[in-house]
């Protein structure tokens, strides 16, 4: 898929990647001590602490499938409306995206994909890079917040293709460690003064990260300016030099 195609996105529902999208998190869990899990599952359903024994998973794959069909069923006109308008909106800002990511990766095909957008009813929005789907809250606050997130989503696809061919060695790399380098380039660029006047507001900051965000923001030039290369290799400096 060559640059010139900026993959069009589907908008679709499903329940089972919803249900999947759980199951993922608890996967993941081991990574933080169950903190990710506890924020997209908890936070927004406390309620469903009885499916957990401390960090222990004690429910069932029904009762997690039963929870999701209610609240799908439940919010099904909602649902079905805000991805009418996270599409809409995203037309609006597309054009202009384009030419902010040909700025940063001007020799950097998409990689293949199913570029499809789903909604999620958890408390975090994961992205799937085998196939390039991801998902967006079912509603907002902020309902022109979704395309910030459309936007890091598909800026991820994008700069995951461009890192493991210009810095081999992430390839090799703790998964952790290349997702930490790959969430604070994000927030460098998508906090950057071109990104915010295309989208109107910033990009959340992971709290763990605000500190070598303002170092490098210290050490570089216009992050406007700059190709992803010099983005990311200030970034793994600084990272390990910590």
């Amino acid at each position: 898929m060559s640059f010139a195609y900026l993959p069009k996105l589907k908008f679709e529902i499903s329940i089972l990647r919803d249900v999947e999208t759980f199951f993922c998190f608890l996967h993941d869990a081991e990574y933080d001590n169950g903190e990710s899990m506890k924020m997209a599952t908890l936070k927004p359903y406390p309620e469903l602490s009885v499916w957990f024994d401390g960090v222990k998973f004690v429910a069932t794959r029904k009762n997690v499938k039963d929870f999701v069909q209610a609240v799908y069923d439940k919010n099904a006109d909602l649902i079905k409306k805000n991805l009418i308008i996270y599409e809409r909106n995203w037309k609006q800002v597309r054009g202009s995206y384009v030419k902010l990511i040909k700025i940063l990766f001007p020799n950097t095909d998409w990689p293949d994909g199913e570029y499809i957008v789903y909604p999620t009813i958890w408390g975090m929005y994961p992205r799937f890079l085998d196939n390039c789907t991801f998902q967006v809250p079912f509603k907002h606050k902020k309902m022109e917040y979704v395309s910030v997130v459309i936007a890091h989503e598909l800026l991820h696809f994008i700069w995951y293709a461009n890192a493991y061919a210009s810095f081999p060695d992430l390839k090799n790399a703790d998964d952790f460690y290349v997702w930490n380098i790959s969430e604070i380039f994000n927030s460098l660029v998508q906090n950057s003064s071109s990104w915010v006047e295309v989208f109107g507001m910033e990009s959340m900051i992971y709290p763990m990260h605000e500190l070598i965000i303002k170092k490098i923001e210290n050490n570089l030039s216009d992050i406007s300016l700059l190709n992803a290369d010099e983005i990311t290799k200030e970034i793994i400096i600084t990272f390990d030099a910590q």
